[in-house]
């Protein structure tokens, strides 16, 4: 996860750098409960695209990988601390 997060926050590729988030995306959504550490590292990344990106696609996909980490109720909590959820909802507008 951490080379991916690495390539993500250095591309000026943005084919690379939408494709890294789908990829981020699938890993979230496959992961185990135990694979679920490892995801977590890629949150404040995932918070950022959300914040920042313009491109409906790539956002659409850090949103789902948010989605995916949020099935653990303990987790949802981290989520909302980040600040991301007026972002996620200024998409549903």
């Amino acid at each position: 996860m951490n080379v991916l997060l690495q390539i993500v926050n250095t591309t000026s590729n943005k084919n690379i750098y939408n494709k890294i988030i789908r990829i981020i995306s699938n890993l979230c959504q496959g992961s185990s409960v135990r694979h679920l550490e490892i995801v977590e590292t890629a949150i404040p990344t995932l918070v950022k695209i959300v914040q920042r990106e313009t491109a409906f696609g790539t956002v659409r996909n850090a949103v789902s990988a948010l989605f995916y980490f949020l099935r653990g109720e303990s987790k949802i909590q981290k989520v909302v601390e980040t600040g991301v959820v007026p972002s996620i909802v200024s998409y549903l507008r």
